[in-house]
């Protein structure tokens, strides 16, 4: 079943930078990654883009995703205020979201669809790049043994006792029908900043293999023990937000591992793996007011 939004936008740039415009041309990537990210179908971007130019366009989504992009957009572009209004099929969806300077502010909601889209279950976490990956490590110490395949950015771990790998149509591994786990490991951009670490639980349903749904759970039980370092919520920790930077406090809760905490406590930048050149290099800018200087590459 289908579900449009109609979906008004307004933008207004700070007057500290020098081009008010938005330059569409030069944010489609950033766009497209965003979308690409939260697992939207790619002319999501294209209604974007087009709802940038021309201010109004219809969505094949429930309001709570298009919140959720434009919420990921706002905090690439700190310095422009954005504000959306959106109109659903039912009568009694209208909301306005209005998000200042990359901050959320929800003027009027009277229904906004619960509705939940379907996304691997995964666990975000900060810990020093050079130390061993306690995450990857835990799962190496677990009965149910996977065959572990190590990567450039981390490993992916195959329960071949759970089930066959599946392919997509183009070969690929079909990652939502297969028992696999994947660990991605903290990275340094350029520099200075670290990448958060991520453990995903890629099938969805996680319930099609209930031995990994199992696992799961015990991962969440030991993995919940460290401290959480940010949630969305008003009411969570905020101790360290000044320190996560980019799109690391758009993908939800933060835990920290102790070389983590104690680098945040030092004042450690963190980013997210999904952030691009462009928004570090805009990054990069803003740390050089702090003090903080950037390597030119990675």
């Amino acid at each position: 079943m289908s579900y449009w939004t109609f979906v008004d936008f307004d933008y207004v740039a700070s007057q500290d930078i020098d081009d008010p415009e938005f330059d569409i041309e030069r944010t489609r990537a950033e766009i497209e990654l965003i979308v690409n990210v939260h697992r939207y179908h790619r002319d999501v971007a294209a209604d974007m883009c087009k709802l940038i130019i021309e201010k109004q366009a219809d969505f094949k989504l429930i309001s709570f995703a298009i919140m959720e992009l434009f919420t990921a957009l706002a905090a690439r572009f700190p310095d422009i205020s954005f504000a959306i209004r959106g109109r659903g099929e039912d009568i009694r969806d209208i909301w306005i979201r209005e998000l200042p300077t990359g901050e959320t502010r929800l003027l009027l909601a009277l229904r906004v669809d619960p509705m939940a889209k379907r996304v691997p279950a995964y666990s975000l976490f900060v810990e020093a790049p050079e130390m061993p990956c306690s995450a990857l490590q835990w799962f190496r110490d677990q009965e149910l043994a996977p065959n572990e395949h190590m990567c450039d950015w981390g490993a992916a771990l195959y329960f071949s006792t759970l089930g066959e790998l599946h392919n997509k149509s183009d070969g690929s591994i079909d990652s939502e029908r297969s028992p696999v786990v994947t660990v991605h490991l903290p990275q340094v951009r350029r520099g200075i900043l670290w990448t958060l670490g991520e453990v995903r639980f890629c099938p969805v349903p996680l319930r099609q293999f209930p031995e990994l749904e199992r696992l799961r759970r015990s991962f969440l039980r030991w993995f919940e023990k460290r401290p959480l370092i940010y949630d969305s919520h008003p009411s969570a920790e905020h101790r360290f937000d000044y320190y996560l930077e980019g799109m690391a406090r758009n993908l939800g809760p933060i835990r920290a591992f102790t070389s983590g905490l104690a680098a945040l406590e030092d004042g450690q930048y963190v980013v997210s793996r999904f952030d691009t050149n462009y928004s570090l290099d805009t990054l990069c800018r803003k740390l050089a007011l702090r003090g903080a200087v950037c390597a030119d590459q990675d």
